[in-house]
């Protein structure tokens, strides 16, 4: 644990740990998709499916809180990937759904 810079306030040992928490989270995400070989937007995807299971690509935009083309661009990366397919969906016969694979799941 870092303590804080020289010269300033002295910061609680809660904050300390919760900082020290944040850091490890994000080495963690990163070291996790440095080992799926995608990127943070593609593993925020990822983790909607896993949690969700098969999302509509506009439903799945809108959890991310971006465009249906960017979102269109990551559903197509994690397919090349083998990390999802898509599939038809079952309540609308010209739409599809993104699911996430089994083995990668």
């Amino acid at each position: 644990m870092a303590g804080p810079p020289a010269g300033s306030a002295p910061v609680r040992p809660a904050t300390m740990m919760l900082r020290d928490l944040l850091d490890v989270t994000d080495a963690f995400e990163k070291s996790l998709g440095a080992s799926l070989s995608v990127n943070p937007t593609d593993l925020d995807a990822m983790q909607h499916l896993i949690m969700s299971g098969p999302l509509s690509p506009t439903e799945l935009a809108r959890r991310l809180g971006r465009s249906t083309a960017a979102t269109t661009t990551s559903i197509d990366r994690l397919v090349a990937l083998g990390h999802a397919t898509r599939e038809p969906n079952p309540q609308d016969r010209r739409g599809v759904r993104v699911v996430p694979s089994p083995s990668r799941a």
